[in-house]
């Protein structure tokens, strides 16, 4: 029983419970310092892939991150309307298909692979991001 006892105080004190990272918090923003006010960034490295929303005001969150480096992505970063799911039929009874989505990205589409992005981030370290939109 003394063994027990002794290996429970061990592990509480060295931290047996396994890695806990850290809680990285950053913000994207354009190069004119205007936030990136929706999408998704994404750290993936060898520990692992973190993800974390963009709030409005361009500030995300991930949560428990482990020290190391990371590529990072950013997608759903879009605006304007995707057509509704309802299904409609003319006077026949065939399908009409909804018109093609109007969405445009708010940044250059080589943000959302980490491997094209050009974004690196350490952790720990600094976690803002500057993002361009894109060419007209």
């Amino acid at each position: 029983m003394k063994h027990f006892v002794w290996a429970g105080a061990v592990c509480l004190l060295a931290g047996c419970g396994g890695p806990s990272g850290t809680s990285v918090t950053g913000k994207v923003a354009f190069g004119d310092g205007s936030p990136l006010t929706k999408g998704v960034v994404t750290y993936t490295g060898k520990t692992g892939t973190y993800q974390g929303a963009i709030q409005s005001d361009g500030t995300y969150t991930l949560q428990a991150v482990l020290d190391g480096d990371y590529g990072v992505a950013i997608t759903g970063a879009q605006e304007g309307e995707v057509p509704a799911g309802e299904m409609k039929y003319d006077d026949k009874g065939h399908y009409i298909a909804p018109p093609p989505s109007k969405v445009t990205s708010l940044i250059k589409s080589n943000y959302t692979n980490p491997e094209q992005s050009g974004i690196t981030k350490k952790v720990p370290g600094d976690y803002n991001i500057t993002v361009e939109k894109p060419e007209s």
